[in-house]
């Protein structure tokens, strides 16, 4: 199925993927299911970019978006090159120890310990991965310590406002 629409990363006119991801019963979750075929984004990557443009400034030239074999990081690398990817690859790694990972290298780092000094980044990107860390408050602080004055923390996470309860998706 197709969608007629506009991609605001591409910037112009496109026939969206629909269905392309999770589904929701018999529906495409609109939140991963939208992808754009010239630049491979869902909408929850599309909004994401969006969000990080909206923020940058001309004096940002640091950050990181927690995440480094995506086509979201190749996407965010190319238009920012200063901006820098990692995976979270489990705690038996330290902080931006290369991992090798599908015939390359990347740095392992983890959001409750990034592993860079206090107020060296302008930015700090993180995709659904707050609900799979057992203490937010500590990623939410390591996020903090790392960012300059001024710097900015963008991201997303999944919220289901239907759903009775919550599911708990980390444990310490």
């Amino acid at each position: 199925e197709r969608l007629e629409g506009f991609c605001s990363v591409c910037q112009s006119r496109t026939s969206f993927e629909v269905a392309t991801g999770v589904m929701l019963g018999a529906h495409p979750n609109l939140r991963e299911g939208i992808r754009c075929p010239g630049c491979g984004l869902v909408n929850r990557n599309r909004l994401l970019f969006d969000a990080v443009q909206g923020v940058v400034t001309q004096h940002f030239d640091a950050g990181i978006i927690l995440e480094a074999t995506t086509t979201l990081f190749s996407v965010l690398s190319a238009r920012w090159p200063w901006l820098q990817g990692s995976e979270y690859f489990g705690e038996e790694y330290a902080p931006g120890e290369l991992v090798d990972f599908r015939g390359g290298k990347v740095a392992h780092r983890s959001i409750t310990q990034i592993g860079l000094a206090d107020a060296t980044l302008d930015l700090v990107v993180h995709n659904d991965v707050l609900e799979h860390v057992g203490d937010t408050g500590k990623a939410l602080r390591e996020c903090s310590r790392v960012l300059r004055s001024g710097g900015v923390c963008v991201f997303t996470m999944p919220f289901f406002p239907y759903r009775p309860t919550s599911l708990l998706r980390g444990r310490v």
